[in-house]
């Protein structure tokens, strides 16, 4: 059932998702990559409810009564059934009500994903149309796109663009080559690509919450991880930080642009971790690696539905029992 199906998927989600909190949490204070965290959240959340389809399906036994002669076969075998009267028990009307809400689930699925495509779709026009009235500069000996209205940030994917605001020509020039030697990390690490990607999932799945909520982490994550890779090419952090305030405080017009220094709406995290990094303490340490591997063990132990019906029991069996008649043939079942 597509219903039973989803709501193992939006459990499992949320089982990785706390996980993957944990684990970024060891991750920050050891200094490490936090993104394959939130990678793997993701990764997690989208192939192991894809288990279900493995499994093979429990095939429902029909039983023929003939002449007195019970025989029980698979409904591969009957080729067609025309009873001349039927009468329905409330099991079986409430299977036909299950089937009816089965169709509905998926014809608001597929409202939803069409609606999220195209929310996406105009927020990629817009940009489109705003990149018309750019000009460009070269820094750093890389051609950018100046904007009044965007930026910093990667436009595009496939490597993607660097656009600054204007405000920023008028500003130190170290304070424009550091903002794109900031952008010039989100594309050499390919992040423009893992935001597509990740975007793609949650058009695919707009009801599954927990997994925005895992897209959000993993666009931190991407920012946290530019961070620190701009600062082991040793940027000063005092100065990183300032820039961030300054991009923040300029509150920029927001659109839908890759991996953006503007769009860090967790900025006080980042300068404590820029300017005043702390070590974990072993008991937090000894906490987090305990929390996300009881997570990872729920998330791996439960069981995906078996995607049937429960088979009938008491007067709802005797409703897979056909009794043929033998003066009127109405019945084709194959040897």
């Amino acid at each position: 059932m597509i219903h039973e199906w989803m709501l193992y998927t939006f459990v499992v989600t949320m089982l990785f998702a706390w996980a993957a909190w944990a684990l970024e949490d060891i991750a920050i204070s050891r200094g490490w990559p936090t993104r394959l965290i939130w990678i793997g959240a993701v990764l997690g959340s989208l192939l192991l409810p894809q288990t279900l389809h493995l499994r093979p399906e429990r095939q429902p036994s029909v039983t023929i009564s003939l002449r007195g002669v019970t025989t029980p076969i698979a409904p591969a075998q009957l080729q067609s059934v025309a009873p001349s009267t039927s009468t329905l028990s409330p099991s079986e009307g409430a299977v036909i009500q299950l089937e009816r809400l089965e169709s509905r689930v998926k014809t608001g699925w597929i409202a939803m994903s069409g609606l999220a495509l195209i929310v996406f779709a105009i927020s990629f026009v817009v940009v489109a149309v705003r990149r018309r009235g750019w000009s460009s500069r070269v820094i750093r000996r890389r051609r950018v796109w100046i904007s009044a209205d965007t930026g910093p940030a990667v436009v595009g994917f496939f490597p993607g663009e660097i656009v600054l605001p204007d405000w920023m020509l008028s500003s130190p020039p170290s304070d424009a080559k550091l903002a794109v030697a900031h952008e010039e990390e989100h594309i050499r690490a390919h992040d423009p690509v893992l935001v597509l990607a990740i975007a793609v999932a949650c058009v695919a799945m707009p009801w599954n919450l927990p997994l925005w909520f895992v897209a959000r982490r993993l666009r931190r994550a991407i920012e946290l991880d530019c961070d620190r890779r701009v600062l082991l090419a040793g940027v000063d952090a005092r100065t990183y930080g300032k820039l961030l305030i300054e991009v923040t405080e300029r509150r920029l017009a927001r659109h839908l642009v890759v991996t953006a220094l503007s769009v860090s709406p967790f900025l006080e995290k980042r300068l404590r971790l820029i300017l005043q990094p702390k070590p974990q303490s072993s008991l937090r340490f000894g906490a987090m690696t305990m929390t996300a591997s009881v997570f990872l063990l729920l998330a791996s132990s439960l069981n995906p539905p078996d995607g049937q019906a429960e088979e009938p029991s008491g007067e709802s069996r005797e409703l897979r029992t056909i009794q043929l008649n033998d003066a009127v043939e109405i019945f084709q079942v194959s040897p």
